[in-house]
């Protein structure tokens, strides 16, 4: 089981985004939940270019 301790010094988050653009829209909200539990951590999101335009205004996201 993983220590909470441990969790706390995550710095770096990825997460794949690959679909279609309501695919996308559906995972928004698993990258603000990520973003207010590690509020520290860097977020890349990576994902098609095309779909890249819905998440470029999520502050949550740091990075593509």
């Amino acid at each position: 089981m993983v220590e909470k301790k441990e969790l706390v010094a995550i710095e770096k988050i990825g997460i794949i985004m690959f679909g279609l653009l309501g695919d996308v829209l559906i995972r928004t909200p698993i990258i603000n939940a990520l973003k207010e539990l590690y509020p520290h951590a860097t977020i890349t999101a990576i994902c098609d270019a095309n779909t890249k335009s819905v998440l470029t205004n999520n502050s949550s996201v740091n990075d593509f």
